[in-house]
């Protein structure tokens, strides 16, 4: 592919036309992409669209083993804010009583996960701390609450089987946060499919 695209010729450009025509249409392609690729895995009860007429507060509640994944969600924390909610980033579940005062307090609650190869090593699954989020997500303010995940695609199996609102997002780059806000209050379909099975158990060994 090198070879085919000359680069190994020695007037080879690294790069062709305006900075920031090319930079937009980067922009224009993420943007397209992230917004076909978002995969609705289920909606039990049909909450999508939200209303965001209504969602005057939002937490976003994240559980990821690298902290710069937190930093990415100021992102979406932007987008809804655009929207008019107040938002507030969470980071991790300690006891029982957060989540009651989060319940209280929000009309919207994500739960953004994030795991990778060899984020944390070993296999993709929430260790220690992230872990104990899972022990008091979604038992209070379910009906209003939303998982997602940024990575790993079968987080909505392994770890919020019992999220009644589940998305795939992939990735966590900021056309797929912007993608995300846009698809939970309708603004979008959600045209994604998943590329693997997300049953497993259905598999046949």
């Amino acid at each position: 592919m090198k070879e085919k695209l000359g680069m190994f010729d020695g007037d080879y450009p690294l790069c062709e036309g305006n900075r920031d025509e090319l930079i937009a249409r980067t922009v224009e392609v993420d943007t397209k992409i992230s917004e076909k690729a978002l995969t609705l895995i289920r909606d039990r009860n049909n909450q999508i669209p939200f209303d965001s007429s209504k969602v005057k507060n939002v937490t976003i509640i994240c559980s990821a083993h690298s902290d710069a994944f937190y930093g990415a969600l100021n992102v979406m924390k932007e987008e809804f804010e655009k929207r008019g909610a107040k938002v507030r980033l969470h980071r991790r579940l300690n006891q029982r009583d957060e989540i009651q005062e989060i319940a209280d307090s929000s009309d919207l609650i994500i739960y953004a996960a994030y795991l990778a190869a060899h984020t944390p090593k070993g296999a993709p699954s929430f260790y220690g701390p992230e872990m104990q989020t899972f022990y008091y997500a979604f038992t209070i303010g379910r009906e209003k609450s939303i998982g997602v995940s940024f990575g790993y695609p079968l987080i909505h199996y392994t770890t919020m089987e019992n999220a009644d609102v589940f998305v795939n997002a992939y990735i966590s780059s900021p056309a797929m946060m912007r993608s995300f806000v846009k698809a939970i209050y309708g603004e979008i379909d959600f045209e994604g499919k998943s590329p693997i099975d997300t049953e497993p158990s259905r598999r046949i060994w």
